[in-house]
C-alpha cells in the first residue's frame, strides 16, 4: 500500500527523544512494502500511556505539529512519565495506564490515518543505556553519532558485510536494540570461527536510518535483517501473541 510515513529525527539523541511524522509520498520503487515493514516491526514493543478508553495520551505540543504521544522502549520509562502525569492532572490521569503496543502496529496506524488533518506524531524514548553505550562507541572511533534509536550490529573483515545468523532455517543479517545480546552473538561467532576473530567489527546506526533505507532504497539486501529485542520485550511479544 502507499504510504504518507515518513519517519525523520528532528531531535537531538542528547535530547533522548525523536520525532516521528507524517509527510511526503514514498517512491513506487521501493524494494520493501510496506506490509513487509509492518511485519518486521510487529517484532518491536513499546510502551504508550492510555486512557480507559483506550485512547493515545497527547503529552505536550510540538511546536505546529500540535500533540505528541510518548513511545517508549523501556516500560520503566514509560511508568515514570505516567507517574508525572499523575502529578500534573491527578484527576484525570489517576485513570491512564501504561500499554504495550508493537512498532508495527503504530506504522500501520499512520498509514491508515494519512488522509487526517490532525495526523498523528509520535516521539521514540530510547533506552538511554544503549544510547550512552552508541554514543561512546563511536566518539572512540571519531565519529559523531547525533540522533536516533540504536541499532547494534557486527560486521566481517573489510567487506563490511553484516555477521549473519539462521533463523526459521534460512540467514538473516540482526541488527540488536542491546549491545550485550549483539556481544554475546560475536563471542559464539568468534569459538565458531577464530581464525577470523581479528576481523570482526562491531558497530551503530539508527533505527531511523534503518526505517528510511527500508522505504526507499532498492538494496535487495535490506529485506534480510531483521530487529532483535530484549528478553524482557521478547516476553511481552509473547503475551501480545506477536513474538514466536
Amino acid at each position: 500500500m502507499k504510504s504518507l510515513l515518513s519517519w525523520s529525527a528532528t531531535l537531538s539523541l542528547l535530547g533522548s527523544s525523536v520525532f516521528v511524522s507524517l509527510f511526503g509520498w514514498r517512491s513506487p520503487a521501493v524494494s520493501i512494502p510496506d506490509e513487509a515493514i509492518i511485519e518486521k516491526l510487529q517484532y518491536v514493543p513499546v510502551y504508550t500511556i492510555l486512557d480507559r478508553r483506550f485512547k493515545f495520551i497527547q503529552t505536550g505540543s510540538n511546536n505546529s505539529q500540535g500533540g505528541k504521544i510518548d513511545l517508549f522502549f523501556r516500560s520503566e520509562d514509560a511508568l515514570r512519565a505516567l507517574e508525572s502525569l499523575q502529578i500534573k492532572d491527578p484527576a484525570r490521569a489517576r485513570e491512564w495506564q501504561v500499554v504495550p503496543v508493537t512498532l508495527g502496529s503504530i506504522y500501520k496506524l499512520l498509514g491508515e490515518n494519512k488522509t487526517r488533518q490532525d495526523s498523528l506524531s509520535f516521539v521514540l524514548n530510547p533506552d538511554q543505556q544503549e544510547v550512552r553505550t552508541a554514543i561512546n562507541m563511536v566518539r572512540e572511533r571519531g565519529w559523531v553519532y547525533e540522533r536516533g534509536v540504536p541499532l547494534f550490529f557486527a560486521t566481517l573483515g573489510e567487506s563490511g558485510n553484516i555477521i549473519p545468523m539462521e533463523h526459521n532455517g534460512r540467514n538473516v543479517y540482526p541488527l540488536f536494540f542491546q549491545r550485550q545480546q549483539l556481544l554475546e552473538m560475536v563471542e559464539r561467532f568468534m569459538e565458531k570461527h577464530p581464525d577470523l576473530a581479528s576481523s570482526v567489527n562491531t558497530k551503530v546506526v539508527s533505527l531511523e536510518w534503518l526505517m528510511e533505507q527500508w522505504q526507499t532504497s532498492d538494496d535487495k539486501g535490506l529485506e534480510g535483517i531483521i530487529l532483535i529485542v530484549s528478553e524482557e520485550s521478547q516476553a511481552v511479544l509473547r503475551e501480545l501473541g506477536a513474538g514466536q
